[in-house]
């Protein structure tokens, strides 16, 4: 008999819903299948079996597993499931209605406080879960009910926000940069090439051609006297499209051209719409930008991901009126580019070095 262990997928959630599995129990599984989906915070991931056997699932879709539970078995033979189960009476838990799920957390909650079925119908959902049944027992009590409810998603941005500020010793620096040249030859680039692009996509390439000078800026904080420097420039890049916020990482941004980081946004954009990330296309980032590109939005300082020692952050696009060398009035573009850095492994004189590469770069483009 070989036990499945549910894996901990990542460091915002303390426990994971399981979605569905994949095959029914008795079905023959074989080594690295998908058998089940998990649903964390911010995206739904497939697990795979490292073992080959006969399933034997524990949890039913709805439940809250934590990572390092037993979700399930696989046995050599059938027999030796069937075995198992009448030996142990761990026969898989079925709902008296299979429309209706039910986690293991809201039935503790349904059996105390005695809610009756008819009750738990009316919330028109078919998984009921511990914050359903929180609400439904507060209305019945003719508790008032205030605010609104905050999705798991935003829960977990809020750990991680609170971890930022708890762990990190921050600092600030913002520079401003003019960028006409750089609009002028995006728009001749996005023009010939027939793709979107705009400054966050250079940013982001000229991001990445700063790894094998500035170590530091890319990489994570083992302890208090070591790090480990990123081999590639993974960047993730903030998007909230409405469906909440995401930072997917475009991988090993050395290697692409400015077109295939336009089109990898362009995909991430729609994905950030829908709300279907996979937990792959979130992790593994490095170092992180944060996108504030409305005209109104002047200076955003932005947290540092836990896993990271920097997070830049880009401002919305500005006008000013100067004189020329000739005493014309004229107008020009410029951005605030904002840099937040961990004071434990970056100071200022970094700090001001690695944003005046950038502007250099911005106001100088080439491709």
């Amino acid at each position: 008999m070989y036990e499945i262990v549910l894996p901990k997928f990542n460091n915002n959630d303390e426990s994971y819903t399981l979605l569905y599995w994949l095959l029914d129990a008795g079905k023959p599984v074989s080594k690295q299948e998908a058998i089940a989906v998990f649903e964390t915070s911010k995206a739904a991931f497939d697990l795979e079996s490292e073992s080959e056997g006969i399933l034997h699932p524990l949890p039913q879709a709805g439940d809250e597993c934590k990572p390092g539970d037993v979700i399930g078995y696989l046995f050599a033979t059938e027999v030796e499931r069937q075995d198992f189960i009448q030996n142990s009476g761990a026969k898989t838990k079925e709902t008296k209605d299979k429309s209706l799920t039910i986690t293991k957390a809201a039935q503790e909650l349904i059996e105390k406080h005695g809610i009756a079925e008819e009750s738990i119908r009316k919330l028109g959902k078919s998984i009921i879960k511990r914050p359903d049944i929180e609400k439904l027992i507060s209305e019945q009590n003719q508790s008032v009910v205030t605010g609104l409810e905050i999705s798991r998603q935003q829960m977990a941005i809020a750990r991680v926000v609170t971890q930022s500020h708890n762990q990190i010793p921050k600092a600030f620096l913002l520079m401003k940069v003019y960028c006409d040249a750089a609009i002028q030859m995006l728009n001749d680039h996005g023009t010939k090439h027939d793709v979107i692009i705009g400054l966050p996509e250079l940013l982001v390439k000229i991001t990445a051609t700063l790894l094998s000078d500035f170590p530091f800026f890319f990489g994570s904080l083992i302890d208090d006297n070591r790090f480990m420097p990123g081999e590639v420039a993974n960047i993730g890049v903030t998007l909230d499209l409405g469906k909440g916020l995401f930072i997917p990482v475009i991988k090993n941004v050395g290697d692409k051209s400015l077109s295939d980081v336009a089109n990898t946004l362009i995909d991430f954009r729609l994905k950030a719409m829908r709300g279907q990330f996979t937990e792959e296309e979130l992790n593994q980032g490095n170092i992180s930008i944060s996108i504030n590109m409305d005209q109104d939005s002047l200076v955003t300082i932005p947290i540092i991901l836990p896993s990271q020692t920097c997070m830049l952050s880009l401002g919305g696009i500005q006008e000013e009126l100067y004189l020329d060398t000739e005493q014309h009035i004229k107008t020009r573009s410029y951005i605030n580019l904002g840099l937040a850095y961990d004071h434990r492994v970056i100071n200022g004189r970094e700090a001001a070095q690695f944003l005046t590469k950038i502007k250099t770069k911005l106001e100088q483009p080439s491709i």
